[in-house]
Parts: C-alpha cells; sequence; structure tokens
C-alpha cells in the first residue's frame, strides 16, 4: 500500500514480495507512508530497497500515527528495518526485527523496535510478547518451514438463518 490515510487502519497483513523505489520515495513492506493512522498486527519477510525513508514495515510513520504488534524479518537496504522515519507525535511500540535485516530499526526519530536473534524471534516467547495486553490473540506459532510467528486464519463465516445478521470480528475484511 502507498499511503494510509488519516482514520485509516491495516491490521493483519503480511508481505513476501519485494518492494523497491527511488532514493526520495517513501516504502516499506506494509505500507509506505502512514499517515495519522493505524498499523497493527502485521509482518514483513521480503527484501526493500532503494531508499533511506525505506522500512520493512513503514517508509514514514508520520505525525499521529501508530505502529504496534509488528515484525520485521525481510532484508533492508538502503533503509531501517522497521520505519525509514518517526516523526513527532508518532508511536511505535511492540515492535521487532531480525538482528541480520539492516543496521537500525528506526532511521529516524524515537520508538520501541527491539533487535532479536533468529532463535529470539522464533521462539514462543515472541509470539506471547506479539499478543501481550490484548483480549484476542492473533498471533500463533509457525508449525511450517516459516519458522517466524504467524497471523491466525480469520474465522470461516457462519451460515446464517433467514433473517439473521451476521457478525464478523471487525479486524477481518471479507469479500463476497
Amino acid at each position: 500500500m502507498g499511503v494510509n490515510r488519516p482514520g485509516g487502519t491495516i491490521t493483519a497483513c503480511s508481505n513476501a514480495a519485494r518492494v523497491a523505489g527511488k532514493a526520495s520515495s517513501s516504502i516499506g513492506g506494509i505500507c509506505g507512508y502512514n499517515d495519522g493512522a493505524k498499523i497493527r498486527d502485521c509482518y514483513n519477510a521480503a527484501k526493500v530497497s532503494g531508499s533511506p525513508l525505506g522500512g520493512g514495515l513503514v517508509g514514514v510513520n508520520g505525525k499521529g500515527a501508530t505502529l504496534s504488534g509488528c515484525y520485521n524479518v525481510g532484508t533492508i537496504e538502503d533503509g531501517s528495518a522497521v520505519a525509514g522515519q518517526n516523526a513527532d507525535g508518532a508511536v511505535i511500540t511492540n515492535c521487532y526485527y531480525l538482528a541480520e535485516t539492516a543496521p537500525t530499526g528506526i532511521g529516524t526519530g524515537s520508538g520501541s523496535a527491539a533487535l532479536c536473534s533468529s532463535d529470539e524471534m522464533s521462539s514462543q516467547q515472541m509470539v506471547a510478547d506479539l499478543n501481550a495486553g490484548r483480549d484476542t490473540s492473533p498471533w500463533e506459532e509457525s508449525s511450517g518451514s516459516y519458522t517466524y510467528p504467524l497471523l491466525q486464519a480469520p474465522p470461516a463465516p457462519a451460515f446464517l438463518t433467514e433473517g439473521a445478521e451476521p457478525s464478523y470480528p471487525d479486524r477481518y475484511a471479507l469479500c463476497f
């Protein structure tokens, strides 16, 4: 996604496709520019390259924006593992990155981006950390060749009886 506009929310998203941009562009594995919006429970597992404003998760986390409960394990060239820039008034919390991915977690600005080894990133503790302080637990351990935490699959839609109203969790978008 290019820009996550004010009031927007990106939740339970992942990227495994290479992202490349020009030297002056805001590029990220999940979003290029998070403009006063929210990104939560996402991860990037792909290469991001081409700009110092590049980040494994977001290029620029703009004023009033939040980035939380996310991680990066993709290689970042020219940018930073979590965000290329975290603007004044923007918040990054509970975010993690694999040690080999980039020299820094956040390029400019402050925030919380924890450097982790591959063993730490693959641990039950990482899943617990990503799920900390929640009523629901969107993260689970991987059981396949990808060893890092995965997002749980959304529940299947229930069949409704005639006249009944559907009820879906607000964090999943269902398309028919």
